[in-house]
């Protein structure tokens, strides 16, 4: 009868440890998301453009700014789409 209360606690422990572990992810930035702005610009009759800024760091301190653009109408400059 002990083994098994003991095996239960080990569990029961082991368990609580993992969940605990998944919850605070262990110090890692795998689980963050990021929020970024999306800002609309009317560029021509019929043609947007979709703009997004984000600040992200890296695992030295540096930060890099990462833009991300997409046009949408009628005719995209340099024929991109």
């Amino acid at each position: 009868m002990r083994v098994w209360i003991r095996r239960g606690l080990f569990l029961l422990l082991l368990i609580s440890t993992l969940v605990l572990l998944l919850l605070t992810n262990m110090g890692n930035r795998i689980g963050l998301s990021a929020i970024a702005e999306v800002s609309m610009t009317r560029e021509s009759q019929g043609q947007m453009l979709y703009q997004s800024r984000q600040d992200l760091p890296d695992q030295q301190g540096n930060h890099w700014l990462v833009v991300a653009s997409k046009y949408v109408g009628f005719a995209s400059p340099l024929g991109l789409t």
